[in-house]
């Protein structure tokens, strides 16, 4: 009796730990991914995914939504479009997406923003305070900015064309000095064809009036923190889209990020 209540103990003690080693992986954020870029430079625009289910993944990140109608922002729980239009809504919940990244952002760096950084240097900065430049980041950077430069883009509508033609003719948008939040993240070179590598960033006004896909801009005031991610996910549509996940992309992708970014 005595050997099977040892036996006992130790299963319980056991047990204790492998659940605590399972509690700490599910608190650990978690990446998700909805779709493919490559899908999405292939001209498959038609989202799939409601911003209802979304939000049970994260409550920060970027994308687009049905027909590129817009950037997406998702900052505190809180989904925004920038649209073509240069205005910028909340939609509704059964919105759906056909890419987007999605975190729930948990800040274990947090570092001060020096002064007149563009676009370049901040990317710089990043990589040399990232923990490991081989796993993803979540990049939430608030303050005030100057010469911001922002993008979106116009609805499409069948027959799509692909990404790299359709930005083109872009709508841009000069917002000069502005105070807000910018999302975005850092991807290593191995979500090539996966998602964007380097830093991919949309921005958010303080009093969400402006935003969009982010071009250039300078530094003046903040902070940025970091949301080092260890798990990573894809969810993929189940219908065929038709497009050729084969073909590299790499030089639409260039061509639509507006060179380095």
């Amino acid at each position: 009796m005595r050997k099977i209540n040892k036996f006992c103990s130790l299963l319980f003690i056991l047990g204790f730990f492998i659940l605590g080693e399972i509690a700490s992986a599910q608190v650990s954020p978690l990446l998700t991914q909805v779709s493919v870029i490559d899908s999405l430079l292939g001209g498959d625009y038609d989202g799939w995914m409601t911003l209802k289910e979304l939000r049970s993944y994260g409550n920060f990140g970027l994308g687009t939504i049905d027909r590129i109608d817009g950037e997406l922002i998702i900052l505190d729980g809180v989904f925004y479009v920038w649209k073509s239009n240069g205005t910028i809504k909340v939609p509704s919940a059964e919105t759906t997406v056909p890419l987007a990244s999605i975190v729930n952002f948990v800040p274990e760096i947090k570092v001060p923003l020096p002064e007149n950084l563009d676009f370049d240097d901040v990317s710089e900065l990043i990589r040399q305070k990232i923990p490991n430049e081989n796993i993803p980041v979540a990049i939430h950077i608030q303050g005030t900015f100057t010469n911001i430069r922002t993008r979106s883009a116009y609805c499409q509508e069948k027959p799509y064309r692909p990404l790299a033609e359709v930005m083109k003719t872009q709508p841009e948008f000069e917002l000069g000095t502005v105070e807000g939040d910018i999302v975005g993240f850092y991807l290593p070179g191995f979500v090539k064809g996966i998602n964007v590598p380097g830093v991919h960033f949309h921005f958010i006004s303080s009093d969400r009036q402006q935003g969009g896909h982010l071009m250039t801009f300078q530094t003046k005031s903040g902070t940025i923190s970091f949301c080092p991610i260890y798990q990573f996910q894809i969810l993929l549509p189940q219908t065929d889209n038709n497009i050729d996940l084969n073909k590299d992309r790499s030089a639409e992708l260039y061509q639509v990020e507006g060179g380095n970014h």
